[in-house]
């Protein structure tokens, strides 16, 4: 995590970061990534042992019209992973 980056719960399924994006837990095979004018929905799957959550990056589907490459993804990937990092939560992501 960035030293500089702070999040906030402002609701039980949504972990907000001071750098402006937000990661928010749709269900259970769904996470919602909002940032600026971008909002990208993940496909995920729930897991067992340390690791409680799958995230598959290339998996995802643009809510609005923003096609963001593969640099990008993996800016935003690396942010749902702090963001679940700060709720003690270990991600895998494949």
């Amino acid at each position: 995590m960035n030293e500089n980056e702070s999040f906030s719960i402002p609701s039980v399924n949504v972990i907000q970061s001071s750098f402006g994006y937000t990661v928010e837990i749709l269900g259970r095979h769904s996470i919602l990534y909002k940032e600026d004018e971008l909002s990208l929905e993940f496909y995920t799957e729930l897991a067992t042992g340390e690791t409680l959550l799958i995230l598959y990056k290339d998996h995802w589907k643009s809510l609005n019209t923003h096609q963001p490459d593969k640099d990008v993804i993996q800016r935003i990937t690396d942010n749902i992973r702090e963001a679940f990092l700060f709720r003690g939560i270990e991600i895998g992501i494949v």
